[in-house]
């Protein structure tokens, strides 16, 4: 009786601490969205944002401090094949933020296509070099993402990826279009479309404390489920198997394999 007791309270413990963590998990996924909709509001209020009232803007968020798990936060324009080149010499002159400009910058991947949606402001620039120039359009995954944040207007997170950066993360990507335009169809919105504000994020940062802090004691694994209207299967997100397990009970150590559905 006293093994049966013991592992009824382990279950029920367990049951708590999952169902809080899945609050605390998606309070912190809206607000990564909520990061990204604050960025793309500065291009609702202004006709034009500036470089430097980007950085600006980043930098009063504090958000290397305040939010753990933003890489970046960035600004790609729709750029028609026909401007790529004065748009590259553009930013290359850029001296807005840096005396010497950007004389590296160029669209990548290389290669001709019809539009490109190249990171044209890219906070902070430190780290995140690799992103800067990098266009949207080169990559069937990243494309579909774009194409579907212009067409509803709603904000689109990719599956669980590797970084530019090098770490695994995703990216949410919310719409920007022109100022006054109408928007009540894929058509009006496709027409005003101007570009994306994209917020990247550090899968372990934003997830891992949460999970250390409120499940200690438990192995667990955050399962993306996909979009099934892309054909996605399940992708782990996070997982603390390389956290140290303490000793416990056999009978509760079985179940500890939750995740996140």
């Amino acid at each position: 009786m006293t093994a049966r007791r013991t592992d009824e309270e382990a279950s029920r413990s367990f049951q708590q601490a999952s169902q809080h963590i899945t609050r605390l998990v998606e309070e912190r996924m809206l607000r990564a969205l909520d990061t990204v909709a604050g960025f793309r509001g500065l291009f609702s209020v202004h006709r034009h944002v500036s470089r430097a009232e980007f950085r600006e803007h980043f930098n009063s968020l504090h958000l290397p401090e305040r939010f753990p798990g933003v890489i970046a936060i960035q600004y790609a324009p729709l750029v028609p094949a026909a401007e790529k080149a004065a748009f590259e010499a553009q930013v290359r002159a850029d001296t807005s933020l840096d005396p010497h400009g950007y004389p590296d910058y160029a669209i990548h991947p290389a290669g001709e296509r019809d539009f490109y949606i190249p990171v044209l402001y890219n906070e902070p620039m430190a780290g995140n070099e690799a992103a800067f120039g990098h266009d949207n359009t080169a990559e069937p995954s990243r494309r579909r993402a774009m194409e579907r944040t212009r067409d509803t207007g709603e904000p689109i997170a990719s599956p669980p990826l590797t970084l530019l950066q090098g770490a695994a993360g995703f990216v949410i990507r919310h719409a920007v279009y022109r100022r006054d335009a109408p928007l009540w169809t894929e058509a009006q919105r496709r027409a005003a479309f101007l570009g994306q504000v994209s917020g990247v994020f550090r899968t372990t940062d934003l997830l891992s404390s949460l999970l250390e802090e409120h499940l200690k004691g438990y192995r667990i694994r955050v399962e993306d489920r996909g979009d099934a209207r892309e054909g996605q299967g399940r992708r782990r997100f996070c997982s603390t198997a390389s956290w140290p397990m303490p000793r416990r009970p056999a009978s509760s150590a079985r179940r500890s394999g939750w995740r996140r559905r």
